[in-house]
């Protein structure tokens, strides 16, 4: 087996000698040849245990491809080589809680495709230990992202792979949470939600295209984003809109099986909201709405 400096000479050319970085599946599979005996395993490792980055700037946690490159890279030689894989298991454990640590730090700009990447490779490939994933926060389930906005919150999924019923908390890092960000959920497996009191705003697409089936509006709610829960065949029911909501933008509830809009506290509809807001469908050549009832109350 090669030295961890000549393993490192020899990566070192074979980088030097692509023409332009590839995708993270390309790369890991260029990488793939240097596998066989396990030394780019165990520099991989090396690179990242003792932050090695000036020598490889490709595989600097920072830099979305090549990181998720080594990942690949990992889990692949551990599912052919079937044995003695003890040592490759655990440098892949370390490279994988570093990078998750370092996207959940905020230094990473595509934290989010990162993480997604990582689960993803979990979830496709069945056979490998899922164990090794549980000790890391970015497993499907009620798992959250926060984002600051000044002295508030607003939060989303994790990934696409967020799934199941999701609650809330009112507070996060003792700040309260004031916003569902622009596209937080969107195209995730929720298929319900409980939102707390003093959430304000609910941003554009923010539940698009998910599994979710029932919503309940808090009180507090004060903005409606553009197809917030556009494209969600699965959401049906009554919708109450509660009365303190004075912004909806277009086509919040297009695409979706819900029976009745009820709308609290207005006998008609006010000025901020939008006036495609009640549509069924996004077609230019279809005027229908949702069945609207006004002045709702319990």
């Amino acid at each position: 087996m090669e030295t961890i400096e000549e393993a490192s000479e020899k990566l070192k050319k074979k980088i030097a000698s692509y023409s332009h970085w590839p995708s993270t599946k390309k790369l890991g599979d260029k990488l793939m040849p240097f596998t066989e005996s396990g030394e780019l395993v165990f520099l991989l490792a090396d690179i990242v245990k003792n932050e090695r980055w000036d020598e490889f700037p490709q595989f600097n946690p920072r830099e979305y491809t090549g990181f998720c490159a080594m990942i690949y890279v990992f889990i692949h030689y551990i599912l052919r080589q079937k044995e003695n894989c003890r040592d490759i298991l655990s440098a892949l454990e370390y490279t994988t809680e570093k990078a998750v640590e370092v996207v959940m730090n905020d230094g990473f700009d595509n934290k989010y495709y990162m993480l997604r990447f990582i689960y993803g490779m979990y979830k496709k490939e069945k056979n490998f230990p899922r164990e090794l994933f549980k000790k890391f926060d970015v497993v499907p389930g009620d798992k959250l992202r926060f984002t600051s906005i000044g002295d508030t919150y607003s939060v989303g999924a994790y990934s696409t792979y967020t799934c199941g019923q999701i609650k809330i908390p009112p507070m996060y890092n003792g700040k309260p949470i004031s916003e569902i960000s622009g596209q937080g959920f969107s195209s995730s497996g929720i298929t319900g939600v409980e939102l707390p009191e003093g959430i304000e705003e609910i941003g554009g697409s923010a539940f698009s295209n998910s599994k979710i089936k029932s919503i309940k509006l808090p009180q507090s709610l004060k903005t409606v984003g553009p197809f917030a829960f556009s494209g969600c065949p699965k959401l049906t029911g009554d919708i109450i809109i509660p009365k303190g909501v004075v912004k909806i933008r277009a086509n919040i509830f297009a695409w979706t099986e819900i029976s009745n809009i009820l709308v609290e506290g207005y006998t008609e509809k006010p000025d901020g909201w939008d006036r495609d807001w009640s549509r069924k469908t996004t077609l230019n050549s279809d005027d229908e709405v949702h069945n609207i009832i006004w002045n709702y109350s319990l």
